[in-house]
């Protein structure tokens, strides 16, 4: 059995991304921040690694407390360090003390080949940073054969699924265009900025089932009420949470809306690798400005989808967090074959209206 810590000190990389994974899910429960500094050594001789490696660890010895957590971020190339309770306003001086000390004990030429960043959760942006957010959720990273070959399947059976369906509905997708706009005026494509995995932006597609020029103050508030548990009401016929005898929709796009064929599009976001066929619903950037940090999970960690495990079997649930709960059960437990039971199932749910 190996040992937890090294020669060196430091955690080992399987154990360390425990910690992390603790760490940022302790604070999704209390808010309570943590800063996770990144050291990437870049190039060492390897006659010389050992004593590379162990003059730098002695260096973070003096600069941590006792209860931050220093380890492999990945094994014998990144180190990481955890600090827990430090907030963003603590960020600036921790950098400064470690830099100075880096800069003062590391000979030139070995402090050139360190890169060093620093991280702070949750109160990093996102999606402005969310390559650095992404630094503390370990699960993204390929540690087993299972894990890159799941990636792997998935992504193609994304490819051929959607290649497919675009060729077999591209008939519809002429009739719809031509009703779209001989409905209203506008483009037959809905385009939004939408929030996909490691918090990225995207630009969404559907087709248009709306008059132009529409305010999205309305539709802001009671996505705002609907997240906060706040008098969102239920559609009557879709079961869903959506916004009741809404004025703005054209009658071509209450069908449209209705039957679910305005998401066909979406097989264009997933050829384009920007969505899955089955993921979380992707959500609009002001919703996520809404979330809790526990929320975040839906959107960080996995590409949204056209249908997913919510979409399926939870169109009737009655509070925003529990479809949050069901999007993590589905992240956490995800394979290929619950993919394909989805996507089975989707076409019996489809009728019965989209959120």
């Amino acid at each position: 059995m190996h040992a937890i810590k090294d020669e060196f000190g430091l955690y080992r990389e399987k154990i360390f991304d425990d910690m992390l994974r603790r760490e940022r899910k302790r604070t999704e429960r209390t808010q309570t921040p943590f800063a996770l500094i990144i050291i990437e050594l870049r190039r060492i001789v390897k006659s010389k690694a050992k004593k590379s490696i162990r003059t730098l660890a002695d260096i973070l010895d003096g600069c941590f407390r006792e209860i931050d957590i220093r380890g492999w971020y990945k094994q014998h190339s990144t180190i990481g360090i955890i600090c827990p309770e430090v907030a963003q306003r603590h960020v600036e001086a921790l950098q400064h003390k470690v830099e100075s000390s880096l800069d003062k004990a590391l000979p030139a030429a070995f402090r050139e080949e360190l890169s060093v960043s620093y991280i702070c959760f949750p109160e990093i942006d996102v999606p402005e940073k969310a390559d650095k957010s992404l630094a503390v959720y370990p699960e993204f990273k390929p540690t087993s054969l299972k894990k890159i070959t799941e990636d792997i399947g998935k992504r193609c059976m994304d490819i051929t699924i959607a290649a497919a369906m675009l060729a077999f509905t591209f008939p519809l997708f002429i009739i719809f265009s031509i009703l779209i706009k001989t409905d209203s005026r506008g483009p037959v494509f809905f385009r939004q900025k939408r929030v996909g995995f490691g918090g990225r932006h995207f630009t969404f597609l559907k087709f248009r089932s709306m008059y132009l020029n529409n305010d999205d103050s309305a539709h802001q508030a009671f996505i705002k009420d609907f997240i906060h548990g706040q008098n969102a009401e239920v559609d009557e016929d879709t079961k869903v949470f959506k916004i009741k005898n809404d004025g703005r929709i054209t009658p071509v796009g209450r069908f449209l809306r209705k039957t679910s064929l305005d998401e066909l599009p979406q097989l264009i976001n997933v050829l384009r690798g920007e969505m899955s066929l089955v993921g979380p619903r992707p959500a609009i950037p002001y919703e996520v400005d809404e979330y809790h940090i526990w929320h975040r999970r839906r959107v960080m960690e996995i590409k949204p989808g056209i249908t997913g495990f919510w979409q399926v079997y939870g169109r009737s649930m009655s509070t925003f967090e529990k479809m949050v709960r069901m999007d993590i059960h589905y992240i956490k437990y995800r394979n290929l074959l619950l993919d394909i039971i989805l996507l089975l199932k989707t076409p019996f749910s489809m009728f019965k209206g989209a959120y």
